[in-house]
């Protein structure tokens, strides 16, 4: 859970600026849904013992590649 959210607010921050967290909010507000690591992961998934172990690549959806350094 914790790559997942970094990678989020990553991208968010390359889409939209990071200077300040509550600018950023405003702009990708779905950093605020909890529910956000569901769109890619069954909740069987993330729940299994594997996943509490080791990154388990999304089983519903991939997630978004962050962008590369130019």
């Amino acid at each position: 859970m914790t790559r997942f959210w970094v990678q989020a607010v990553a991208l968010a921050v390359a889409a939209h600026g990071g200077d300040d967290f509550d600018d950023l909010l405003v702009a990708a507000p779905h950093l605020t849904d909890k529910g956000l690591p569901y769109r890619h992961w069954s909740r069987e998934l993330l729940d299994s013992p594997a996943a509490r172990e080791r990154w388990i690549e999304p089983d519903l959806r991939p997630l978004p590649a962050l962008p590369t350094a130019a």
